[in-house]
């Protein structure tokens, strides 16, 4: 079996670990432990397979890791004002990292671009009215997060043509996955908890870093984003 895989099956175990804790009764004792594995293995994983990544490209990827890793343990106390505003905090800035990851090989295209963001704005539009009446103090820092992690998205959508489509798709699903978890934790935090919160959360977030991960190890690791790659 390769180290891929294996770190798949360790990966997979890992998040299902900590699924199952988070609908224990008492969860934190036991979180506090299983929920930072899930991205400090990812952590651990990218750092010793992107050796030969430049630094440019490394390095944004390792500190969005890093960040979610520090906002994890933040939001583990989603409930304290202080643990919550930390976390996102830690979470915008680890959505900057990965959009700076994506931005600088990307190629625009409008055609592409005005649908995407038809989209968004409707998206946007509707997820503030229900959460506006909760959002309080947060609507400015909510509205800036909202555009940073759609634009991250944005530049994983516009990445097709330089990539393999093998890991194009990978990083543009685990971002939709990504941000898919940020909206139910706003919906939880600023409105009401969706049924299964809390699975639903551990699965699209995990699983959604484990393809930005892996859609980008896939590719030649010296030629990160290289529009010279093969497409398959």
């Amino acid at each position: 079996m390769s180290w891929d895989k294996k770190f798949t099956f360790i990966f997979l175990i890992i998040l299902s670990t900590d699924v199952i804790f988070t609908n224990f009764e008492n969860p934190l004792p036991y979180r506090f432990f299983s929920k930072p594995c899930v991205i400090g293995s990812l952590l651990v994983f990218f750092f010793l397979k992107s050796k030969s990544f430049s630094k440019v490209d490394r390095y944004p990827i390792l500190l969005a890791l890093f960040f979610m890793l520090l906002g994890d343990i933040a939001l583990i106390y989603i409930d304290n004002f202080f643990a919550f505003t930390a976390g996102f905090t830690l979470f915008m800035a680890a959505n900057i990292m990965y959009l700076i990851a994506f931005y600088s090989k990307v190629t625009y295209n409008t055609q592409a671009i005005i649908p995407y963001w038809a989209v968004v704005i409707g998206v946007c539009i509707s997820i503030l009215l229900i959460i506006y009446d909760g959002v309080g103090i947060f609507l400015i820092p909510v509205l800036i997060f909202m555009v940073i992690a759609f634009y991250m998205v944005q530049t994983t959508y516009i990445r097709y043509g330089t990539t393999s489509k093998r890991s194009y798709y990978l990083v543009f699903i685990g971002a939709v996955l990504f941000i898919i978890s940020e909206c139910i934790i706003a919906f939880r935090v600023f409105y009401v908890s969706v049924p299964f919160e809390r699975t639903l959360v551990m699965l699209t977030y995990g699983l959604g870093n484990f393809f930005i991960i892996n859609g980008l190890l896939f590719d030649n690791s010296r030629q990160l984003f290289s529009p010279t790659q093969h497409k398959e």
